[in-house]
């Protein structure tokens, strides 16, 4: 009898074994066939704001009808839950407004949907989400001085991933244009620009003028210029060296320290190499700096900067036949006239004509020879 019973018991356990494993089964079908469906992912805006909200709607299939659809923003490789929840209708479709937490970052991210019946997922087109609009710049820890290269860098808020900022300097009353710059998908903004040398010492305010209708400002203290008695050895020509001199102003920082070079272009830095390029226990320096070749023969702004990192810019002609002007930025030379891109243009013209007109004489003499 007791065996019996055993018996009974050992079949009643073994078909508990047997019904799981059905279960298992039933359900191995379901985990083995979630997938990331291709259907379209409507959403209200590809450039929601942080902390904003947005519509929706997308369909999950008939396979997951009347079922709960959650949703998560997938950003540098981390999941952020977004609420609320959706439900599915009677043909698997779904629709509503989601709400995006303060928490995410700037940047680009996908938010994507998982059907609760079926475990398959949906993924939006890729989002950006702009940087929260600055108050103020975002400014280098060293002051800008007259004629100096500063960099102005912020962020001017949701744009729709376009735009630009205009950047000004006013002092006593007096406004500059420095630059207008086109914004980054994130509406923010990195520039380097030119202080002009022709504003003076003391308190002035830098102006981001976002095209958002965002604004904001900084005041800035603007040093004396870096460099005194400026001077080239010859014109700066692509591929070769030219010698470059001056006296960085501030000796006591100064002294027997290291000077750099690069050409501005675009906002682009293009440093070059020098040799000689250490400063004297007076600032001084004579250096032989090369311009590549890759530079071409078009105007620049050359960037000096002085062993305590302050800058000294002035604008140059790579190639140009006559001499080039050592004054900085925006300033003009005792009795000189600036050189400026329609000067080179007006000489290379002239130069030009000058050399038909030999080849029109040379080619009458020629003719006259026979």
């Amino acid at each position: 009898m007791e065996n019996i019973m055993s018996r009974i018991a050992g079949s009643a356990s073994g078909g508990k074994k047997i019904l799981m494993l059905s279960a298992a089964v039933l359900f191995l079908p379901f985990f083995a066939s979630a997938a990331t469906l291709n259907n379209t992912f409507n959403i209200g805006t590809l450039f929601p704001a942080i902390g904003g909200n947005t519509s929706i709607s997308s369909t999950c299939g008939p396979s997951a009808a009347n079922s709960s659809v959650s949703l998560a923003l997938t950003q540098n490789v981390n999941y952020t839950q977004i609420t609320p929840n959706l439900t599915t209708d009677s043909s698997g479709a779904f629709s509503g407004n989601v709400i995006f937490p303060s928490s995410v970052s700037s940047g680009s991210a996908v938010l994507v949907a998982t059907c609760g019946n079926t475990g398959n997922t949906i993924n939006s087109p890729v989002l950006t989400f702009a940087a929260p609009a600055g108050t103020t710049f975002n400014l280098p820890a060293t002051s800008p001085t007259v004629g100096g290269i500063y960099n102005l860098s912020g962020a001017c808020g949701n744009s729709n991933g376009a735009g630009t900022t205009q950047l000004t300097l006013t002092q006593n009353g007096s406004t500059y244009n420095l630059d207008s710059i086109s914004l980054s998908p994130t509406a923010t903004f990195s520039d380097n620009v030119v202080i002009p040398s022709t504003i003076n010492t003391g308190s002035a305010t830098l102006t981001a003028a976002c095209s958002n209708g965002t604004k904001f400002s900084s005041n800035v203290n603007i040093g004396p210029i870096a460099i005194n008695s400026f001077t080239f050895g010859s014109s700066p020509f692509p591929g070769s060296n030219t010698a470059i001199s001056g006296n960085c102003t501030n000796t006591s920082s100064n002294q027997n320290g290291t000077v750099s070079f690069a050409v501005l272009r675009s906002g682009t830095f293009n440093n070059l190499s020098a040799t000689d390029n250490q400063t004297s226990s007076n600032g001084f320096f004579n250096s032989s700096v090369f311009f590549p070749a890759s530079l071409g023969n078009q105007p620049a702004t050359l960037v000096v900067t002085c062993p305590n990192n302050s800058t000294f810019s002035n604008v140059i002609m790579l190639g140009a036949a006559d001499p080039v002007t050592t004054t900085p930025v925006g300033g003009v030379a005792a009795g000189t006239n600036p050189q400026t891109a329609s000067n080179y243009f007006v000489a290379e013209v002239l130069l030009s004509m000058g050399l038909l007109g030999l080849l029109v004489i040379t080619s009458k003499n020629l003719h006259a020879q026979k």
